[in-house]
């Protein structure tokens, strides 16, 4: 049979039937297409997506890496500047000594001069002690004369 003749024999219901047979095939066009353009958006979309995310990953390994670069450069300069402190402690240190023996060569030399003062002045003073005698004496001896 022929669709001609299916929609004589049926008449309006036959028409009808042609109608939704069309209908649903236009309408499964129309699913298709919006299926495929959905599916097309949807992989526009994660297409982006991962561009952006590997955009992302590529600032944070950059910036990472740059404060990385950072971190080693002033753990490097840390580490010079305490070697520097450190040698300068140490000859702070040699210099501290130093002043010490200094001192304390200062200190005995100051001893060894108090004591020749000390004994200067204990031979000052039986000199004049001495000289007192003798004034004496002799007053003694021109009192007798």
């Amino acid at each position: 049979m022929d669709m001609v003749n299916i929609l004589i024999e049926y008449g309006a219901l036959g028409v009808f039937a042609a109608f939704l047979l069309m209908q649903h095939f236009s309408m499964q066009k129309r699913s298709d297409k919006q299926t495929k353009d959905f599916q097309d958006q949807l992989r526009n979309m994660v297409e982006k997506s991962d561009e952006k995310e590997q955009k992302l990953r590529e600032r944070y390994d950059s910036v990472i890496e740059t404060l990385q670069s950072d971190k080693s450069t002033l753990k490097s300069e840390l580490g010079e500047a305490m070697k520097e402190l450190k040698r300068s402690l140490q000859d702070q240190d040699k210099r501290m000594e130093g002043m010490i023996l200094q001192s304390e060569g200062l200190s005995q030399s100051l001893n060894e001069t108090k004591k020749v003062v000390e004994k200067g002045m204990d031979i000052i003073q039986n000199m004049e002690n001495d000289r007192k005698l003798k004034e004496i004496a002799k007053q003694v001896v021109e009192g007798k004369n």
